[in-house]
């Protein structure tokens, strides 16, 4: 049943199970369901499927958002860093904080470019989830 299917989802991060995921793709294709949507884009882990996820960055739920900013964090690459600077200053905190996260993982290597970043974002919301996210960082 249809409201099953978002715990099913989520098992298939557990097993990776090479074989789930292009039906993990198709049904991102062929489904709105926020459940079902949000439990497929967190167990997206290859970069192939980069442009899936960025096709979720502008959706207009937050929680959606949410989870293609985290996934983002796992598979983005520098070119992604103009969307998750927009994604920063998202009105909603948890699209902010993992953007946030998310810049910090891929900008890992560039402490200037995030140093940049963090002192001349225009949203003060998104200089203090970039400040968090890297202190979070720095306790790792």
């Amino acid at each position: 049943p249809p409201e099953q299917a978002p715990r099913l989802i989520r098992y298939l991060d557990v097993i990776h199970a090479e074989t789930a995921i292009p039906a993990v793709r198709r049904i991102l294709r062929l489904t709105d369901d926020l459940e079902v949507v949000t439990a497929c884009l967190r167990v997206l882990e290859d970069p192939e499927d980069l442009e899936i996820v960025r096709s979720f960055c502008d959706d207009p739920r937050w929680q959606v958002r949410v989870q293609a900013a985290s996934a983002l964090g796992r598979i983005g690459l520098p070119e992604d860093v103009p969307m998750l600077r927009r994604l920063v200053s998202d009105s909603e905190w948890w699209v902010r904080h993992r953007a946030a996260q998310a810049l910090v993982a891929i900008l890992a290597a560039q402490p200037t470019v995030l140093d940049q970043i963090e002192a001349t974002h225009y949203n003060e919301f998104a200089r203090h989830a970039l400040t968090q996210a890297r202190a979070e960082m720095r306790l790792q």
